[in-house]
């Protein structure tokens, strides 16, 4: 994955507050700029559709890439760490928490919002990106929403990407489990529980029973 998809990855960015940051328009795209003296290097960052970046040696006026390396030491450490440090900047001053990746999870974390008085809890420090949503009146989980490597889900894949999941509990497990993009429950009781896969193999529509199903089991 990018440096920029990892650090903007569950956050949603406001273009007012990228201007009031210093983003300059050009056509489609608003651009940032600055200057590392000690290094006599220039980072741009350009937003459109995402977050780019690029580090200029002004000495050369050739990109320089090292620091992209997923083991750079040294001086490329160093530019790296330079270069987060920026993106983290912008992300914190100009950026709100979406707490989900896909667009998908938003949504399944909209519906959840609007449809019950359930409101994403993010309960473990060493798990920040798994969320559990609870029956007020029993205090019982009916949905997690988590992050795991797609083949951890779909044992027939072959892809390690990082995917969300919806885990819902159910009575008839067996029988959703022969529908597409719905599995055995990730580390929950297979026998009651499913994980849904939040790429959009599942309609919206079905989900939502899903979850309204998931809600009254508990």
């Amino acid at each position: 994955m990018r440096i920029e998809d990892e650090v903007f990855a569950r956050f949603a960015v406001s273009e007012a507050k990228l201007k009031e940051y210093g983003f300059q328009p050009q056509g489609d795209e608003l651009v940032f700029s600055q200057y590392l003296p000690y290094a006599d290097f220039q980072i741009t960052i350009v937003y459109h559709n995402g977050f780019h970046g690029k580090i200029i040696d002004l000495e050369t006026d050739e990109e320089y890439v090292n620091y992209r390396l997923e083991n750079a030491s040294g001086f490329s450490a160093e530019i790296k760490d330079a270069f987060i440090g920026l993106l983290t900047d912008i992300r914190d001053r100009c950026c709100s928490d979406r707490h989900f990746m896909l667009q998908q999870a938003q949504r399944v974390d909209a519906f959840i919002q609007q449809a019950s008085d359930g409101k994403p809890e993010f309960l473990w420090k060493n798990l920040p990106t798994y969320a559990v949503y609870r029956k007020q009146s029993s205090q019982k989980w009916y949905a997690l929403i988590g992050t795991v490597p797609r083949n951890k889900v779909n044992k027939s894949a072959n892809s390690e990407e990082t995917v969300e999941i919806l885990n819902l509990k159910t009575t008839r497990a067996a029988e959703l489990h022969k529908q597409s993009g719905i599995y055995p429950a990730y580390h929950m009781n297979k026998k009651y529980w499913i994980s849904i896969i939040l790429d959009d193999s599942v309609t919206d529509a079905d989900i939502q029973q899903l979850i309204g199903e998931s809600y009254q089991n508990v």
